[in-house]
């Protein structure tokens, strides 16, 4: 057994009921993390299922008999519309931004221009910031898109359908999917408050 003297005083070794309850609340931190674990897998599951019934089964239901809203006899709106995500793969980085910029669309790249100092280059790191490139100073660029940024520039040019700016499907990934809402009526929502 372990004994801390940290504390600057002279360490006494528990008695029974000391570490019996040691032992106890030891217990019960693990019984506590295995109920979160649980928990969390629980959470996982059903916001899979409620992902599944959003975007599969109750869109499909709604396509199979030919509607795109209906109101239920309790007031709640459902409402089915089109959507889509876009992605690029890090593999199809570099030939979809020399496609976007090729295209005029190289405004919705994101560029993060990073500098390295080390210490006592306080003096160094504002001139580089001022003069990065007289200076000759070693940086890095990252370049990015923010994943709504994309999806709603993807939007946009499926609404174009222009040939000419028909995006590249084997280097910008587009995922057509449909989404169910549920709107409750105004007094459902206030009763659930």
């Amino acid at each position: 057994m372990a004994i801390d003297y940290s504390a600057g005083k002279k360490a006494e070794l528990p008695n029974e009921g000391e570490l019996s309850t040691i032992a106890e609340l030891a217990e019960q931190q693990v019984k506590l993390e295995q109920q979160i674990n649980d928990a969390e897998e629980t959470v996982k599951n059903l916001k899979a299922s409620y992902l599944q019934m959003r975007t599969e089964t109750l869109p499909e239901a709604m396509k199979q008999v030919g509607l795109s809203e209906f109101t239920l006899s309790n007031g709640a709106k459902i409402s089915v519309k089109d959507d889509l995500n876009c992605n690029i793969k890090a593999a199809n980085k570099l030939p979809a931004f020399d496609w976007l910029r090729g295209h005029g669309h190289g405004d919705i790249i994101k560029n993060d221009v990073l500098f390295s100092f080390g210490t006592g280059e306080d003096e160094a790191k504002q001139e580089a910031i001022d003069y990065a490139e007289e200076k000759d100073l070693p940086y890095s660029i990252k370049e990015a898109i923010h994943a709504g940024t994309l999806n709603a520039w993807a939007k946009k040019q499926l609404e174009l359908d222009d040939p000419e700016q028909a995006i590249p499907e084997e280097i910008i990934s587009v995922f057509r999917f449909s989404v169910a809402k549920v709107t409750l009526p105004k007094k459902a929502k206030a009763k659930k408050k």
